[in-house]
């Protein structure tokens, strides 16, 4: 038995239409990515310093004008933050470079001298051949790397200087966000929306979404500041028992803060270098420090984690691991560090889309019944 189909000529074309349409907008996102990560960016910093602006304008005297001048200050205050912390880092950075440059040369003849295991090794293994091989291999790439110094040179300083205008244009962005923001909403809404219950609905889902990824950076911020403050300790005790420089607890807070804010895999990344950073200068108080963090990540996932966020909006770890996948492959360390908040966003609007369908469908139901029984009255 054949069945034939017929499809319309228009709505043949129609799809065709709709398919070219989703790829050149495909296309045009891809294209326009870098701008997009940036107005991403803005946004979330916009979201993140929104409470303490609003705190702020309270505080200071006079009308809501002031919110330019809170944002001022919050401004400032981050600028002031990360200057310190700049200040702070490059000479113990510099210093720890310096110590390590001065003991390289006793730590290679450690291993390679003629009574090390390595040593050893090689002769007992006729491994001489490969590593003068290995050698000279390396000896020629540096020598190309000197050649082409210059323009690695000339390309990091343009590099930088394009890092630096997308900042600009990043926190310039995020501070319009911040003084026009909540007037340019009340303005979408009175063009947009003539049916204030619709209004009202739309406003609340936005609401939502927006405590949402609020809540998501506090408790971000809050577990990494933990996470800070217990690494921080921790090296300061191995200071005093091992006797390396207490000069170093400043970089491993720091790295512990910043990489913890990487979903997933940050906070290991950051337990690894500071346990690296510390065995560099005595390997026992860096295999201490990994025995901490490791009983400490136990902690902070079992207990602190699921107590700071038990009133978010939780994710499974399946959409939380495709979610990060997806922005991992797509836009690289930003997406794994917006692809939490997004998917959770686009789980209140699925939620929403169904409550409304079903809403409709009762009132559909209801309608048909009610018209039902006026038939039956009949």
């Amino acid at each position: 038995m054949k069945v034939k189909i017929e499809i319309d000529t228009k709505t043949l074309i129609r799809f065709w239409l709709v398919i070219f349409g989703f790829i050149i907008f495909a296309g045009l996102i891809w294209v326009a990515k870098d701008v997009l990560i940036m107005i991403i960016i803005a946004a979330f910093l916009a979201l993140a310093l929104n409470d303490p602006v609003a705190r702020i304008t309270k505080i200071l005297p006079g009308s809501n004008k002031n919110r330019v001048a809170a944002t001022a200050v919050a401004y400032l205050t981050i600028v002031l933050i990360f200057g310190a912390l700049i200040s702070l880092l490059t000479p113990i950075i510099a210093d720890q470079v310096k110590h390590f440059s001065k003991d390289l040369p006793q730590i290679v003849k450690n291993y390679t001298g003629e009574e090390s295991g390595i040593r050893r090794f090689i002769v007992e293994n006729h491994l001489e051949g490969m590593i003068s091989q290995a050698v000279d291999s390396i000896t020629r790439s540096i020598n190309s790397s000197v050649s082409k110094l210059g323009d690695f040179f000339f390309g990091s300083i343009a590099s930088i200087v394009g890092w630096l205008i997308s900042l600009f244009m990043i926190l310039a962005m995020a501070f319009l966000m911040l003084v026009e923001g909540p007037g340019l909403i009340d303005k979408i809404f009175k063009v947009f929306y003539t049916d204030k219950p619709l209004e009202k609905e739309h406003r609340r889902i936005l609401s939502r979404m927006y405590g949402t990824v609020s809540s998501y950076v506090s408790s971000i911020v809050t577990i990494c500041s933990i996470s800070a403050t217990c690494g921080s300790i921790a090296t300061a005790i191995l200071s005093l028992i091992f006797g390396f420089p207490i000069s170093l607890v400043a970089p491993i807070t720091v790295l512990l803060f910043i990489f913890g804010m990487i979903p997933m895999v940050g906070a290991t990344i950051a337990g690894l270098l500071s346990a690296m950073i510390l065995g560099l200068n005595i390997p026992t108080a860096g295999l201490f420090f990994l025995i901490y963090f490791l009983i400490y990540q136990q902690i902070e996932n079992n207990v602190i984690s699921p107590m700071i966020q038990a009133r978010n909006n939780q994710l499974s770890a399946l959409i939380i691991f495709v979610a990060l996948t997806i922005g991992v492959y797509a836009f690289g360390l930003l997406g794994a560090l917006l692809a939490i908040p997004l998917a959770a966003c686009v789980k209140i609007l699925l939620q929403e889309s169904l409550k409304s369908r079903r809403r409709r469908t009762r009132e559909e139901n209801s309608e048909k019944f009610v018209e039902l029984l006026k038939k039956i009255g009949n």
